[in-house]
C-alpha cells in the first residue's frame, strides 16, 4: 500500500491537488522491489489508467513487463487495435467446462505505439457465453475488451493474455469487493494519516490470514464445498464452545 500525496508535500506549490495515482504506483514498485528483491514479480496487469507510455517506459527499464486494458475509444491506441483486428485471423477457444467460445485477434506488432525499443501487442477479446438446448448453443452474454501488453510472444500466447486479464478482474472482485462489502473496508476507523494507514495493514492481515487459512487448511472447504458464510458461522461456534469450556480465561465480547 502506497499513499498518494499531495502536491505541496513533494514540493510542488505551483497548484492544489495531489501527485497522482500512477506516481504513487511508481514509489510502491520500486519498494517491493527493494524489500522483495527484483524476482518478486515479472508481470504488472493494470487498469486502462495505466496505458500510456512514461508507465510502460517506467517497467521496461527495470526489466518487468505490462498487461495493460485499453478503453479510450478516442486514442489511437484504441483505434488501432480495433480497425487491425478486422484484418487478422482469430484464434478460437471453446472453453467446455465454462461453457465459454473466445475469439481473440492478435495485433503482432503496434506501430510504434510506445518506442521503437519497446515492443507491444495488441489484443482485442471477444467472449461468447451460452448454454446447449437440443443440440444446438444458444447464446446468452457477449464480453468485448481489448488489452496490450510488452510481453514477448515465446513467453505468451494470447490465450495466457486473456486469463492474465482475468486474474486481476479476480483481484477486482475477490479483493476490493470483498473488503468493501464484508470486511468495514469504506468506514475510517481514525483521522490521523499514520492511523489510517495502519489499520489498513491490520485489516490487509487478517484477510489474508483468514482466506490462506480457508482455502490452505480447511478439508471440509475443499471436499463438501461449504460456503465461506458456513465456515464463518463454524468459527463462530467453535468460539462460543471455548468461551464456555474455558470460563476462567479472559474472552473480549
Amino acid at each position: 500500500m502506497e499513499k498518494i500525496l499531495p502536491k505541496d508535500i513533494i514540493g510542488d506549490t505551483s497548484e492544489e491537488g495531489h501527485e497522482g495515482e500512477t506516481t504513487s504506483a511508481k514509489r510502491l514498485i520500486l519498494k517491493m522491489i527493494e524489500r522483495y528483491g527484483k524476482v518478486f514479480f515479472d508481470v504488472l496487469t493494470t487498469d486502462a489508467a495505466y496505458t500510456n507510455a512514461p508507465f510502460v517506459r517506467f517497467l521496461y527499464e527495470l526489466g518487468k513487463y505490462l498487461v495493460s486494458r485499453v478503453k479510450n475509444e478516442r486514442t489511437d491506441l484504441y483505434k488501432e487495435i480495433e480497425s487491425l483486428s478486422e484484418l487478422v485471423k482469430p484464434l478460437v477457444i471453446n472453453d467446455w467446462k465454462e461453457r465459454v467460445e473466445v475469439w481473440i485477434y492478435e495485433i503482432p506488432c503496434l506501430s510504434e505505439w510506445l518506442a521503437k525499443d519497446i515492443a507491444t501487442r495488441g489484443f482485442k477479446i471477444i467472449e461468447k457465453s451460452y448454454k446447449e438446448e437440443s443440440g444446438k448453443r444458444i447464446y446468452t452474454k457477449e464480453d468485448v475488451f481489448r488489452c496490450v501488453t510488452t510481453i514477448p510472444e515465446d513467453k505468451a500466447d494470447g490465450n495466457v493474455i486473456r486469463q492474465i486479464v482475468h486474474a486481476k478482474w479476480g483481484i477486482e472482485n475477490n479483493g476490493f469487493k470483498d473488503l468493501k462489502d464484508n470486511w468495514f473496508l469504506t468506514h475510517n476507523y481514525h483521522h490521523q494519516p499514520n492511523a489510517i494507514e495502519a489499520m489498513f495493514l491490520i485489516l490487509f492481515i487478517a484477510y489474508n490470514l483468514f482466506y490462506s487459512y480457508v482455502y490452505r487448511h480447511i478439508k471440509a472447504y475443499r471436499l463438501y464445498g461449504l460456503t465461506i458464510k458456513q465456515i464463518i458461522e463454524e468459527m463462530m461456534s467453535s468460539y462460543l464452545i471455548q468461551k464456555r469450556w474455558m470460563s476462567w480465561l479472559t474472552f473480549d465480547g
